[in-house]
């Protein structure tokens, strides 16, 4: 099978969760002997995956993360140009960050099979991550809202980023780019052969949008799913660890609450990654250890330290590959039931629960108040391997054969 795999937005290269995953599937499918291109930004780096084309592209108007509609984009001539010549048998789209929206509404007059993975909210969401120009959290899709939070002045990007560099909100003023670009993105989603969602809860949401498309869903593979888990170093303590980000969406906010309540003498909170200021000087004061920024390369000395993970989003994060990481190396997880996590993390492997309740946040004060290491060593043993890239690609491969059947 040809496969066209289009990431644009970024470099192949990039260590980002979707360009990791696109480097992974696209290297599976070449070994099983399929000719895979991948549709990306220019890259002179030497680590995309052998057997694999890269096909660069550059846009001219589409400034990537601007909240602006931009309808034609002349360089997308070069893809006309690949597409006409290669003959692909699918395409597959991760991200569309650099294409104008007739490039997408037009796209099934190529006449190409094509598939949508739905690695986050960006098909709906001009903010991506649903979540709005206030940092809330956005569990609906409500075109009315969207309407002020993609105002006129959100669109021009010099206005934008000098507001953000302020500190200066936005005027709210209505427009209805928004609504017009999601006119345009569910014909796209809807002549789609395939929708992947990585999760349960990312389906429900874009079906919402789009009850009449074809969806699947399919938990991604992790690397972490071929490697034995990480072997414990031995402590008296209970050592929780979260890694990533730590800002409003990703919960730590909510990492707060639980540092402010939690009082337990035997546990240490420990945190890798980059933190934003505001919250990281007050996490660091109500005990967190900030070990600052890491490398993968890191991740199987943090994993070894690690008695429980700590994955609490407040935003609907379609399939985190951190909690990935921790059930994999058989770590029990403290976790929101929010986007994907729920279809990770089964109720046996940690603790679950809903950020938003009072009620419930308190039962996870209580659970890391009294959980023993005796108790967590059991949950372990309980604990089994998610799916590989191996087998995600090749149930991708059998999806995609499907499609084609049906088309």
């Amino acid at each position: 099978m040809k496969i066209l795999h289009i990431a644009t937005g970024f470099k192949l290269s990039f260590p980002g969760g979707i360009t990791n995953y696109v480097r992974s599937l696209a290297a599976v499918q070449a070994a099983c002997g399929d000719e895979v291109h991948v549709l990306a930004r220019p890259d002179d780096s030497a680590t995309y995956p052998s057997g694999v084309t890269l096909k660069a592209y550059v846009p001219s108007c589409v400034a990537p993360f601007s909240l602006e509609n931009v309808t034609r984009d002349p360089s997308t001539s070069q893809i006309v140009k690949l597409l006409q010549e290669e003959r692909y048998d699918m395409a597959h789209f991760h991200m569309a960050l650099d294409l104008p929206l007739h490039f997408l509404r037009d796209f099934a007059d190529f006449r190409i099979p094509y598939t949508v993975t739905l690695n986050d909210y960006y098909f709906v969401c001009p903010r991506i991550f649903m979540v709005d120009a206030a940092a809330n959290v956005c569990r609906e899709i409500d075109l009315d809202k969207c309407k002020s939070c993609i105002g006129r002045l959100d669109q021009i990007q010099l206005v934008r980023r000098a507001a953000k560099k302020l500190g200066v909100p936005l005027p709210r003023i209505a427009s209805t780019a928004a609504e017009e670009r999601l006119t345009v993105m569910r014909g796209f989603l809807r002549n789609a052969s395939l929708l992947l969602a990585a999760s349960t809860r990312t389906a429900e949401i874009y079906s919402n949008a789009v009850p009449d498309a074809h969806f699947e869903i399919e938990q991604i593979g992790n690397e972490s799913a071929n490697m034995p888990p990480a072997m414990k170093t031995k402590s008296d303590r209970i050592r929780f660890t979260a890694l990533g980000t730590l800002s409003k969406s990703k919960g730590a906010g909510v990492l707060e609450e639980i540092l402010k309540r939690a009082h337990r003498t035997d546990a240490e909170f420990h945190f890798y990654g980059r933190a934003h200021e505001g919250y990281g000087r007050r996490l660091r004061r109500l005990g967190l250890i900030d070990h600052g920024a890491y490398v993968p390369e890191d991740l199987p000395a943090i994993m070894a330290k690690t008695d429980v993970g700590v994955v609490i989003p407040i935003w609907e994060d379609n399939g985190p590959q951190v909690a990935m990481e921790f059930v994999n190396n058989r770590i029990p997880v403290l976790g929101t039931r929010r986007g994907g996590i729920p279809d990770i993390v089964a109720e046996n492997a940690g603790f679950l629960f809903e950020p938003d309740s009072g009620a419930e946040l308190e039962q996870a004060v209580d659970w890391i108040e009294h959980i023993k290491l005796t108790e967590l060593s059991a949950i372990s043993s309980r604990m089994r391997p998610l799916v590989t890239p191996q087998q995600h690609a090749l149930r991708v491969s059998e999806l995609y054969r499907q499609a084609l059947r049906c088309a």
